[in-house]
């Protein structure tokens, strides 16, 4: 869905959430533009966007890279569209919703809240802190609290995969 914003500037409505940021307002994504938007007062443009199927679209995330997206590649853009609005995929501990680019820092920021509830989740989290791990063994210095830290976590993930390996025995 194409919104329609002062000057004519349009956007795809995914990409303008992501800008928002959960803001109720926010200032026009196009270079040179300072308008303030309201998210209550967004304006569907639906002539454009039936006009324009094989048109290209600015991509807000990098106005002044260039980056352009044809009308057919909007959805595969949404999938890795660093600006897109996704929810926490820790959804059984967690609900929040944040950017895509703000992801990894979110479920670092709670690592309590962001834990894993199954076999595989436990093991890719358990591959997650042995490289984090070396990579602070090789860094050394004042980091050897975080590492302790980290090996207490890695020993509990150890054996609540033993847990389950012998109850599924």
């Amino acid at each position: 869905m194409l919104i329609h914003f002062y000057k004519g500037h349009l956007f795809c409505l995914a990409c303008v959430q992501g800008i928002a940021n959960g803001e109720k307002t926010f200032k026009c994504p196009s270079d040179d533009c300072n308008i303030e938007i309201s998210l209550d007062n967004l304006i569907v443009c639906v002539v454009a966007d039936r006009s324009v199927q094989d048109a290209k679209f600015m991509n807000p995330s990098a106005p002044r890279e260039g980056s352009h997206i044809k009308r057919q590649e909007k959805d595969s853009h949404l999938l890795t569209c660093l600006n897109q609005i996704v929810q926490c995929p820790y959804q059984d501990n967690c609900i929040d919703t944040m950017m895509r680019k703000d992801l990894e820092s979110h479920i670092q920021s709670s690592p309590l809240v962001h834990v894993a509830s199954t076999p595989e989740q436990y093991k890719l989290k358990l591959n997650g802190l042995m490289n984090e791990k070396s990579k602070l063994e090789s860094t050394m210095g004042e980091s050897s609290t975080k590492l302790d830290d980290l090996v207490v976590q890695i020993k509990e993930i150890q054996l609540i995969i033993g847990d389950e390996t012998n109850q599924r025995a």
